[in-house]
């Protein structure tokens, strides 16, 4: 006997073996992998695990119709589950062996035999074939572990906290993307660039960042999406440095600073076309990890060192050794720049009323907030300073880690993310109480908050 679940997909009555059902969920929303088309969708993070959503009509040769309700039927092929997007679940039923019409040749592998059930002819699928292995699609991690078991794995002991990977999130034709912090040198806005004839489509031009030619790539055609900026507006970017080659990543958006719980990133288990893999958001969210060696690296770098005004090609003398360098969140208080080690910096967040704090009268302390789950003291510097205190759309929070905890700092516009020489940082001495160094910046003199120094305000 055969012990098989029964499925509708595009009209056609189906058939697996029912070992290999793990659940069926409602239909969930789907990542598009770049570069990949044909009858895999994306990923999807479904029952508790990454897996690819492959649309089982197209896989089958089958033409959809619109019209169909749909679900997704998780199958575990190989060890590794799929997500297979159908119409409906039939059922479970046991068929006779003698039953089953073997398929003759091989005019289709999919199929491994037919039979009758409640008057319908049922097409019994061979599992095997019905996954991501005989697509042309990257390989999705080791198998994917399910998203419970991977958090109690690394589950954090107790009075630790997680391990976090910090990110630049950014957003490249409507999806999120994250690219690894410790390779970002800085975030900026422009709209001055120099077309470089007879270029690549991927580079967008030159720009000059303190007198230093920079090439200018559009993430979202290296990646195969399509560009969804608005017109007339700058063009934001990330610039980064890999190997001898800095440059500025062009996106849609910068969506800011993000801390990703290690224990939701599924690595993939070969980068390739830019990805390394995926993490999963505390709401189920999908934010693809983008990988620098495979975007950058081998030909395509020394492609791309080609286009540099002077540039040498790899034959070429090896680049001088820059000078140690720090990086700094950089941001408005009253139409002053002040900037944040950002190392000190937890996230952005949108600026919210904050509860008073009755008994507490320093002018700086505005009470305390709640983001993301956590209640924290907000810092608004802005009276003290001498500033006006006027919230506007641009206003915004920036989550700091001072000596006993974190602070929300109130900041009236959040600008980018720079870095600055170490021989362009000068202590500021004693007589400034919330500053703790003085930055040279594009020839003015910048303000370097300390975050410790908050935590006077609250006693």
């Amino acid at each position: 006997m055969a012990y098989l679940v029964l499925f509708e997909a595009a009209g056609q009555t189906l058939a697996l073996p029912a070992e290999a059902l793990h659940k069926v969920v409602d239909p969930v929303r789907v990542t598009p992998l770049p570069f990949v088309t044909g009858p895999v969708e994306g990923l999807v993070s479904a029952g508790g695990a990454i897996v690819a959503q492959i649309d089982l009509a197209r896989r089958i040769g089958l033409a959809p119709r619109p019209g169909d309700p749909a679900a997704l039927m998780l199958v575990r092929v190989a060890g590794r589950l799929v997500a297979l997007r159908i119409a409906r679940l039939l059922g479970k039923a046991e068929i006779d062996d003698a039953d089953i019409s073997k398929p003759k040749g091989s005019a289709n592998p999919l199929i491994a035999g037919m039979f009758v059930w409640q008057e319908r002819n049922v097409l019994l699928l061979r599992l095997s074939r019905v996954g991501i292995d005989d697509l042309t699609t990257p390989a999705i991690g080791q198998p994917v572990a399910m998203l419970g078991e991977t958090e109690q794995r690394r589950q954090a002991a107790p009075g630790q906290t997680a391990a976090v990977t910090p990110s630049l999130v950014v957003r490249c034709g409507g999806e999120p993307f994250a690219l690894p912090f410790d390779r970002v040198q800085e975030v900026l806005t422009t709209g001055n660039l120099t077309v470089i004839p007879h270029a690549p489509r991927d580079i967008l031009g030159l720009t000059v960042l303190r007198n230093t030619p920079l090439l200018v790539l559009s993430l979202s055609r290296m990646l195969g999406k399509p560009e969804d900026r608005p017109a007339g507006k700058g063009i934001p970017m990330a610039l980064i440095r890999h190997g001898d080659l800095s440059c500025a990543l062009a996106v849609d958006a910068i969506l800011g600073i993000r801390r990703l719980e290690t224990a939701g990133i599924h690595r993939m288990a070969a980068p390739r076309d830019g990805l390394g893999g995926y993490h999963v958001g505390a709401t189920q969210s999908l934010t693809a990890l983008l990988d620098l060696d495979s975007l950058l690296g081998g030909d395509t770098g020394a492609r791309l060192l080609s286009f540099l005004p002077g540039a040498t090609g790899p034959a070429g003398q090896a680049p001088r050794e820059p000078e140690a360098e720090r990086r700094f969140l950089t941001f408005l208080i009253g139409s002053e720049t002040y900037g944040i080690d950002i190392d000190r910096v937890e996230r952005l967040a949108e600026h919210r009323p904050p509860l008073p704090l009755p008994g507490h009268h320093h002018a700086a302390l505005a009470g305390m907030v709640e983001i993301a789950g956590r209640v924290v003291p907000v810092a608004d510097l802005r009276k003290p300073l001498g500033h006006p205190t006027t919230v506007t759309r641009k206003t915004a929070f920036v989550l700091a880690r001072g000596t006993r905890g974190v602070w929300a700092v109130v900041a009236d516009r959040l600008t980018r993310i720079v870095k600055i020489p170490v021989s362009a940082i000068k202590a500021a001495g004693s007589s400034h109480q919330f500053i703790g160094e003085i930055a040279r910046l594009d020839r003015v003199l910048m303000p370097i908050l300390d975050p410790g120094a908050l935590d006077s305000i609250a006693t």
